[in-house]
């Protein structure tokens, strides 16, 4: 595959968000200060702001805030890298991007950096060894709507089957891949039916259970209302 695939909103579930552990980075929360502010504010207003909120909002959840606040100050200041915007690298090249930030925070915690290295990329490399880090965009060979963390580290993607997507005549037409992180490769599955838009959890003995899917694309040819999504 090529070239990325538009995303289509499934319309029955609310599709679930996934973080990579080591790879991606807490995006910054729904309480994000405006593009027009600056998140690095003085000790004094930043100690004052946060007992505002958390005599608003909670310990815990102003506390989320200041951490937030915390990070995009780190990617103002260009301490904190952030994903590269229309650049899609190729899955060998965000390996070897993530083995170079490892290397640096390994030289970095055993003092060994050398004095080259610059401020900045010291803190991004003891940042990202804490917390992760964005990767650069690259592209996985399926649409993954729907993605379920494995027992085993690897990620379950699933959909519809963008070939025969809304005609009446593939609606139980649906793919799914198996994904490493660890290595960006994977293999294609069969899944039983097109589970597209169904509700899923993992069972404790790691299978994943999967509740409902695509019924029935909408069929123009039923004139009486009875021919939508099921």
């Amino acid at each position: 595959m090529s070239h990325a695939r538009p995303f289509t909103h499934c319309p029955i579930s609310v599709h679930a968000a996934l973080l990579i552990a080591g790879t991606l980075l807490a995006a910054p929360g729904v309480h994000a200060l405006p593009p027009a502010a600056s998140a690095c504010l003085p000790p004094q207003a930043e100690a004052q702001l946060l007992r505002k909120e958390t005599a608003l909002l909670g310990k815990t959840h102003a506390a989320e805030h200041a951490a937030t606040r915390a990070q995009q100050c780190e990617v103002e200041q260009g301490h904190r890298r952030r994903p590269d915007e229309n650049v899609v690298s190729s899955p060998e090249t965000t390996l070897q991007e993530d083995a170079a930030v490892l290397q640096a925070a390994t030289q970095a915690a055993a003092g060994t950096t050398t004095h080259a290295s610059s401020s900045a990329q010291k803190v991004a490399a003891d940042t990202a060894s804490r917390e992760g880090r964005w990767s650069s965009p690259f592209i996985i060979p399926v649409v993954g709507i729907t993605s379920v963390l494995l027992n085993t580290g690897k990620l379950l993607f699933w959909s519809y089957d963008p070939t025969t997507y809304r005609q009446p005549n593939g609606t139980n037409n649906g793919v799914a891949y198996i994904w490493d992180p660890a290595t960006r490769q994977g293999q294609s599955i069969a899944p039983p039916e097109n589970i597209w838009c169904a509700g899923q959890t993992i069972l404790a003995d790691g299978r994943v259970f999967i509740a409902g899917g695509n019924l029935r694309y909408p069929d123009p040819s039923v004139t009486d209302g009875t021919g939508g999504f099921e």
